[in-house]
């Protein structure tokens, strides 16, 4: 998963984020970020790699108002961004 979230993580960190990597994660999110917006749980995968299941698990999370749970797979020039759970609008797109 390194691979895949190292770029993510990064990407986050240029846009002003506290970012921290969950290295060797077996629980549901890769990455955290904060920033004075709010705080976001970011599961990332590869393209292809997402089930049904994991969408399942990561919207049966709850969470403050202020934290959003999102997944992001891999694509070709970029990310796909799904919010999943938490604000709609989160204050940053890729």
């Amino acid at each position: 998963c390194m691979v895949i979230a190292g770029p993510a993580w990064e990407q986050l960190r240029k846009a002003g984020y506290v970012a921290q990597r969950c290295a060797g994660s077996h629980g549901p999110f890769d990455i955290c970020a904060v920033n004075a917006s709010g705080v976001r749980l970011i599961q990332v995968k590869a393209e292809g790699a997402t089930t049904k299941q994991d969408r399942r698990d990561l919207r049966a999370l709850t969470v403050p108002p202020c934290v959003s749970v999102e997944l992001w797979e891999r694509r070709r020039g970029g990310w796909i961004v799904e919010v999943l759970n938490g604000p709609r609008d989160p204050p940053f797109t890729v």
